[in-house]
């Protein structure tokens, strides 16, 4: 995710998505899901909808993209991406969360 800021006094968000399962990422950190590259759409309208209502209001005009995402087929949900989208939002307006705590804080933001 990155943000650009700009002059044009909106926030715009920008989420791609992929219509196919998208290929498999053998590098992924779980190791008991099968992980492929892409943003399925369901996934993509639950993150826009939790960028908006997370940054709307607290970030400056701007434009504030989704670059790069991968999915689990079992371990996702569109729970899970709404809110890393809202934690994304947290980070980009410099919410201060020292490195030995944030993966406290992102245990904590993704409890179901």
């Amino acid at each position: 995710m990155e943000f650009s800021p700009d002059l044009l006094a909106e926030i715009r968000y920008e989420v791609g998505y992929s219509n196919a399962l998208g290929t498999v990422w053998h590098n992924s950190i779980g190791g008991v899901d099968e992980v492929r590259l892409g943003l399925p759409l369901e996934y993509a309208h639950a993150v826009l909808s939790s960028l908006e209502r997370a940054g709307d209001g607290r970030l400056a005009s701007g434009l504030m993209r989704v670059t790069d995402a991968a999915h689990g087929l079992v371990g996702s949900s569109a729970n899970l991406f709404s809110r890393l989208a809202a934690v994304c939002v947290d980070l980009a307006i410099g919410v201060e969360v020292p490195d030995s705590e944030l993966v406290l804080a992102l245990r904590k933001a993704l409890q179901c």
